[in-house]
């Protein structure tokens, strides 16, 4: 996982699923957002959106979240002996298609009504890093992959309990 940089998941997929970044910062201890997850590949059409755990921030985020129609799962999960909240959504049907041209690297393909959706959500025209790759053809050979972007959510750490761990993941289904 890749903590202070934000993947091309964030800037780009975020605003797909959500009306505003509001929450999408450091005052609520936003980490960041991924498009996999190792521990979880059968779930491989959602977008994993992660916190760090705060109690100040806790019922915030957590209830701007719920109220999200695409919001497949929620859970506590520790990497690196590290609290986090992660939120778990559903790539919604009518962005599946320009979800998988930004996970395949065509970003000039992206319609122009989409790429003004992605700028207006970060409500800067000027950020040049995110305009510069929306705009210019680049050669997607260059392209890491999800793994080398850091893109995907690394394992997560063993549980301090494995009783209980167990014990609620069995009843949890």
């Amino acid at each position: 996982m890749i903590i202070g940089n934000r993947t091309l998941t964030t800037r780009y997929i975020l605003p797909f699923l959500f009306d505003s970044n509001k929450l999408f910062n450091d005052k609520y201890k936003f980490v960041n957002a991924y498009i996999s997850d190792i521990n979880r590949p059968h779930l491989d059409s959602h977008i994993f959106v992660l916190f760090e755990y705060n109690t100040n921030t806790y019922s915030s985020v957590n209830n701007y979240m719920k109220e999200n129609k695409y919001l497949y799962d929620s859970k506590l999960v520790s990497i690196n002996n590290k609290l986090y909240q992660e939120y778990i959504f559903v790539i919604p049907n009518e962005y599946k298609n320009v979800i998988q041209t930004i996970r395949d690297g065509f970003y000039n393909d992206i319609s122009y009504e989409y790429k003004e959706k992605i700028i207006f959500f970060w409500k800067n025209m000027c950020l040049s890093y995110l305009k510069g790759l929306l705009e210019t053809k680049h050669d997607i050979t260059e392209y890491k992959s999800l793994e080398e972007r850091g893109e995907i959510v690394g394992e997560e750490d063993p549980p301090a309990n494995e009783v209980n761990f167990w014990t609620r993941n069995i009843f949890a289904y």
